[in-house]
């Protein structure tokens, strides 16, 4: 590991408010899946720049595959997903994990579009292959109790969704979709 990314892990700990901030756009530059530890840590730094900035550091490293044709098939397919161009956003996911099988974001973007295309089961199925890749991945996680959801599976929706938040608590979407479960189990109880 190179004393930069030493350096700026550090200062992502115990710095100032703008040297934490720096240093964790700084990893999402040229970080590895090495300083994420570092950036999920950051998720529940006081400062909510920190905190956002370390979000996105953390999905640009998980964006990185190591080969840029691979990086930049990945966005394309993340374009096409923007777009709402799924069967073809699902083409090009598969390709990228035909050709990268131990790139995590591939399987995640491709269980994406599978979510949108409605194969829910697929998707889970995704989304285990990108956990097995990325612990950390809380993307993944709360994609995962979005299945659930769709598949009328609230308690295991619920299960998921604490786990993502467990990584990173700002996610307020995922938050927002626990209480609405929640309350809507207590309702059925009255």
């Amino acid at each position: 590991e190179g004393e930069e990314l030493r350096r700026q892990r550090d200062a992502l700990r115990s710095g100032e408010t703008d040297a934490r901030r720096g240093s964790a756009a700084w990893l999402g530059r040229n970080g590895t899946a090495e300083t994420v530890p570092a950036l999920v840590e950051a998720l529940r730094d006081p400062d909510p720049g920190v905190r956002l900035i370390s979000e996105n550091a953390i999905w640009r490293i998980w964006m990185r595959s190591g080969d840029t044709s691979i990086d930049h098939e990945l966005q394309v397919g993340a374009e096409y997903l923007q777009e709402q161009r799924f069967q073809e956003a699902l083409d090009v996911f598969e390709d990228v994990v035909r050709k990268a099988p131990d790139f995590a974001e591939g399987y995640n973007k491709r269980a994406t579009a599978l979510y949108y295309l409605g194969r829910y089961e697929r998707s889970l199925n995704d989304i285990q292959e990108t956990l097995q890749r990325n612990r950390f991945h809380f993307g993944a996680l709360s994609g995962a109790g979005l299945c659930m959801i769709a598949l009328c599976e609230p308690e295991l929706a619920l299960q998921f969704f604490e786990r993502a938040l467990a990584i990173n608590p700002n996610l307020a979407g995922v938050q927002e979709m626990m209480e609405q479960l929640l309350r809507i189990a207590r309702e059925k109880m009255m």
